[in-house]
């Protein structure tokens, strides 16, 4: 079911698209930003990449595609060029 704000509704849980393939919903990893369609979140994409796990690894890890890897890489360098997600706790 679609809102009137064009997120996605299923009974109580909202998931709002925060940029391309990331969205967020409170019921999903606390409300951490998360790969569409999926519950992994930016943050552990990032985390692996950072360590020099490389991007065939998590996709194949995570089952992720290509382009979710690189929407994480773009959300994370979009948020910190923005400085959004710069402080503790922020998810990313």
């Amino acid at each position: 079911m679609q809102g009137d704000c064009g997120c996605r509704k299923e009974g109580t849980a909202v998931a709002t698209e925060i940029a391309p393939r990331i969205v967020v919903d409170k019921a999903v990893r606390f409300g951490k930003p998360v790969i569409k369609g999926t519950r992994v979140d930016v943050q552990t994409i990032i985390g692996h990449l950072a360590a020099g796990t490389t991007m065939e690894e998590v996709m194949k890890e995570y089952g992720l595609s290509r382009e979710d890897v690189l929407a994480a890489l773009a959300y994370t360098s979009s948020s910190r060029a923005c400085g959004r997600g710069s402080g503790r706790g922020s998810g990313v």
